[in-house]
């Protein structure tokens, strides 16, 4: 089946049944995990990621989506590529600018000065969408974090 190579501990994140279609899990970072399986005749390339938290350096956050937009690079275009994770921060309810690669289904407010607009651009730049935002859900659904009277959703697929 190919080089499954770095597969230990695969299992923690894979059902059973895929663990045998793993082909290759590289770590790329603290924040970056590819792993890649053989889903019928093609690859699957799935990025586990968890982007800088705010109040991290904008320089911590540059590196991260460097070596995202470097993985992203060499994802041959005939490979389908599927980042999820949490993305630390808000795209907001509408997408406003950004209805290419927003579907206007979630939630909250996305301030231009945060980290929200980088995963926007992230998606437009590699013709991707954030594809839990193309579906209207309560708001129960697409809260990821809630406490203090607070809510929030900041996983994104």
């Amino acid at each position: 089946m190919g080089n499954s190579k770095g597969t230990a501990g695969v299992g923690v994140f894979l059902a059973e049944k895929w663990i045998e279609k793993v082909f290759e899990v590289r770590r790329v970072s603290d924040r970056i995990i590819l792993i890649k399986l053989v889903v019928g005749l093609g690859m699957l390339n799935i990025l586990s990621i968890y982007a800088p938290q705010s109040g991290l350096s904008d320089t911590e956050k540059d590196n991260f989506y460097d070596q995202l937009h470097a993985v992203t690079a060499e994802t041959p275009a005939s490979e389908l590529f599927l980042p999820c994770g949490d993305w630390d921060d808000h795209v907001g309810s509408s997408g406003a600018g950004y209805e290419e690669v927003h579907g206007g289904h979630g939630f909250g407010i996305c301030n231009p000065d945060t980290d929200g607009e980088r995963i926007l651009e992230f998606a437009l730049a590699n013709d991707l969408l954030l594809g839990n935002t193309w579906f209207k859900k309560r708001d129960s659904h697409l809260v990821t974090y809630e406490s203090g009277g607070a809510a929030t959703q900041i996983d994104f697929i």
